[in-house]
């Protein structure tokens, strides 16, 4: 029909999908049934598109305020991450009683599949050609996005790979004993860690700057969430269970 299928969606979906099947597998490490914690990741997927869009429009509200026939999509066009981590947050904390589970070990139990999922959806980023880096002179690693002048830098493949990078190290992490939010704190900072970096490179769209800083508004959220993360961590060495007796 009249309908395109872009391919951002196409990724995200996918990310989805992997994030969903990886976190059934890590359930029961967390103490969680793995029905649970599918049932519940359907609701955070929804909650955390609807916060990625809210956050988009927040954050872009003069164009959208002259434009308001571009307020609702439903093509995946036009989200930010950060609104997505608040939606998707939002929605284990509102679950979490009808679930009887602690909304800790639920975020514990998604770290690794969110971290995995947002570098998949980098991917749909670059082919759909937001979120590009800056103007470069030379290919590679310069490449040509549809509708922009000259090569720019594949910045959103850079925090694919940070991000896997960040995975990997999520993994080793764990294989060390860890008390409640550990696993949900470290994925903060490294997600942090590497959105910030991220925004060195990035061109498009959101890499505005703060006020009169030196830094993007990505960023600043980003050193928040390496802050929460921080204190998560802290907090989950305190509570970290008793070694038991050989």
């Amino acid at each position: 029909g009249n309908f395109p299928v872009q391919s951002f969606g196409v990724v995200l979906v996918i990310g989805f999908i992997v994030g969903l099947v990886m976190a059934g597998k890590r359930a029961a490490r967390f103490g969680l049934k793995p029905e649970v914690v599918q049932d519940v990741a359907i609701w955070m997927i929804f909650a955390g598109v609807a916060g990625a869009r809210i956050a988009y429009l927040l954050l872009n509200w003069k164009y959208y305020a002259q434009h308001p026939n571009e307020l609702w999509t439903l093509r995946f066009q036009g989200l930010t991450s950060f609104g997505g981590l608040i939606g998707g947050a939002l929605a284990i904390l509102l679950l979490a009683r009808k679930h009887k589970f602690k909304p800790l070990d639920y975020m514990d139990t998604v770290a690794l599949p969110v971290l995995i999922g947002h570098a998949i959806g980098r991917i749909g980023c670059f082919l759909n050609g937001c979120c590009y880096g800056a103007a470069c002179s030379s290919s590679p690693p310069g490449v040509h996005f549809v509708g922009l002048p000259g090569l720019h830098t594949p910045a959103q493949l850079y925090d694919t790979v940070m991000t896997l990078i960040g995975a990997g190290l999520l993994v080793l992490l764990e294989k060390k004993r860890m008390g409640r939010g550990g696993s949900a704190g470290w994925m903060m900072v490294i997600y942090g860690v590497s959105r910030f970096i991220y925004e060195f490179w990035r061109d498009g769209y959101t890499a505005e700057k703060l006020a009169s800083l030196p830094i993007t508004q990505a960023q600043a959220a980003s050193l928040i969430l390496v802050v929460v993360g921080v204190a998560l961590v802290a907090r989950s060495r305190r509570l970290m269970p008793e070694a038991q007796p050989a």
